[in-house]
């Protein structure tokens, strides 16, 4: 198993903006709800992790990364 991590303090508000724009609609809504500041950086970071670690995988651009998720929100 490999564990990777990310510091929300060194994102910077340009790489905020940018993993932002790569999410699905859905999700910019979602994210848009969120009260907290650290809330949304966490899940925009995380998602952005996610797409650098697969696309990485998959040989392909972190913007070609698509994610389906079930009735409850959860990824799949």
């Amino acid at each position: 198993m490999i564990w990777y991590t990310a510091d929300v303090r060194s994102f910077s508000p340009a790489e905020y903006e940018a993993a932002f724009a790569m999410l699905d609609e859905t999700k910019r809504a979602r994210v848009e709800r969120m009260r907290q500041k650290k809330d949304k950086l966490r899940t925009v970071l995380a998602d952005k992790l996610a797409r650098d670690v697969l696309s990485r995988e998959l040989k392909c651009a972190p913007q070609e990364v698509l994610f389906t998720y079930e009735e409850g929100g959860k990824p799949f």
